[in-house]
C-alpha cells in the first residue's frame, strides 16, 4: 500500500504500536506484547506499507491514500531545509 502524509511534509518517520489499541495477531509478537512499527515517508510518500498498518495510520489521520495538493508557495516553504521541522510521531494509547 502507498501512503501519503496529511501534513504536507516531505520526509517524516512515524513510529506506532497499534497492538496496544487493537490487540490482534497482526500487531502482537508471539509472546503477546505489542510490536513497534516504523514507517518512513520520503518526499511525503511511504511505499510497500502493510495494508493493515496502512489502514491504522489512515484511521488515525496520520496518512492518506492520495497525495495532497499544495500551491507553489506552500511547496517552496516545504522544500526549505530546516532541522526544526524534523519530527517523529509516536502513536500509542495510554
Amino acid at each position: 500500500m502507498h501512503l501519503y502524509l496529511t501534513t504536507g511534509k516531505r520526509d517524516h518517520l512515524v513510529i506506532c504500536q497499534p497492538g496496544k489499541e487493537f490487540p490482534t495477531s497482526d500487531f502482537l509478537a508471539d509472546d503477546g506484547h505489542p510490536l513497534t512499527f516504523s514507517v518512513q515517508f520520503i518526499n511525503g510518500e511511504a511505499r510497500d506499507v502493510a495494508s493493515n498498518l496502512g489502514q491504522y495510520l489512515i484511521d488515525k489521520g496520520v496518512a492518506q491514500r492520495t497525495p495532497i495538493i499544495t500551491d507553489l508557495a506552500m511547496a517552496q516553504r516545504l522544500d526549505a531545509h530546516d532541522e526544526r521541522v524534523r519530527t517523529h510521531i509516536l502513536l500509542s494509547s495510554q
